[in-house]
């Protein structure tokens, strides 16, 4: 929906530099955090690797109020979201956000493009137990929309991500961002080059 892997980073560097530490980035100046896990299990990796002496929960706070902000102010809709999500709308599909990032995270991301009501349902972390590759995200996403998992399709933009939903028995649509397009993605069921890309619509048989 959204391409918020540079609002995270950004958010990252922000408590390194607070927390006078120095993070490595790759090819792309991001900082070297897990895409698709959640906040927690990527701070604990990151205290690990990089020695932080500041309480786990004190880095996912202070992460969040960053990414809050920024997010907020930065946030663009992925080229072609709009056109595929109204063709899915005409095509009566029941359309849900599965996301592994909290649900004032969410929030955010509908209201400002006003579509909270064009859901049939939205789950967060908030509603898990479990990170992905772990299916449950998309597990509890099936059980709200009342829709059995092999009649689910599940767009991705994460190695993580389409291993969860694959472990749900679902099939998988990969669109990568150019932060996650050297990962695996063998397990999709599709890779496309963009969501305007026309072998999404005729995998889902729309027009």
């Amino acid at each position: 929906m959204i391409d918020s892997e540079p609002v995270h980073s950004k958010a990252f560097e922000r408590v390194f530099e607070e927390c006078d530490k120095i993070p490595n980035l790759d090819t792309e100046g991001m900082v070297d955090y897990v895409i698709g896990i959640r906040d927690k299990d990527n701070w604990q990796l990151l205290k690990d690797r990089y020695g932080f002496v500041e309480d786990v929960d004190y880095l996912v706070e202070r992460r969040r109020k960053i990414y809050l902000e920024l997010l907020e102010k930065s946030i663009q809709l992925r080229e072609g979201f709009r056109e595929l999500f109204d063709t899915l709308k005409k095509n009566d599909t029941r359309l849900a956000i599965a996301s592994a990032s909290p649900m004032e995270q969410v929030n955010i991301i509908v209201d400002k493009f006003g579509m909270r009501d064009d859901f049939d349902a939205l789950v967060s972390a908030d509603d898990l137990k479990e990170s992905k590759p772990n299916p449950e995200v998309y597990l509890v996403t099936a059980k709200k929309l009342a829709v059995s998992p092999e009649n689910c399709v599940v767009m991705e933009d994460t190695q993580t991500g389409v291993e969860s939903g694959r472990n749900a028995g679902m099939r998988v649509i990969v669109v990568p961002s150019q932060y996650t397009k050297d990962q695996d993605f063998s397990k999709a069921d599709l890779v496309a080059n963009s969501l305007e890309d026309k072998k999404i619509y005729s995998f889902l048989g729309i027009g």
